[in-house]
């Protein structure tokens, strides 16, 4: 009967320090649960912040090509005024064209004055030579 309680005793003890053991590690497992629980709040916290900075990607790739389309409105303007200065630019040489005609008759005018004066002073110039 005493070595009965003994072995009962022992039994009981080994219980209680299992029970201990159990007690620890469910203590263990809470722990690591709520560490889990702010490990995933954090990644939450992360993935709000992704998503802002998305948003914000978003915004800055928006005004991006708001700009490249002023780009190329004053790329539009600037070609326009480019075509304005060559056609003013046309207009003065049509109108250097139109000043240096009256010359150019002139000069015609002088050369058919001249013309027969050459063909008297040719043969002339034939007996020179010769």
């Amino acid at each position: 009967m005493l070595y009965e309680r003994k072995v009962l005793f022992e039994a009981l003890r080994l219980n209680v320090e299992a029970l201990s053991l159990d007690v620890e590690t469910l203590r263990l497992n809470i722990e690591a649960l709520s560490l889990d629980v702010e490990t995933l709040k954090l990644n939450v916290e992360a993935l709000n912040l992704n998503v802002e900075t998305l948003r914000l990607n978003v915004q800055v790739l928006s005004l991006n090509v708001q700009v490249l389309s002023l780009d190329v409105e004053v790329l539009r303007l600037e070609v326009a005024a480019l075509s304005l200065k060559l056609a003013a630019l046309s207009l003065k040489i049509a109108v250097l064209r139109l000043k240096v005609a009256p010359l150019s008759l002139k000069v015609a005018v002088l050369r058919l004055k001249v013309a027969p004066l050459s063909l008297k002073v040719a043969p002339l110039s034939l007996k020179f030579k010769s």
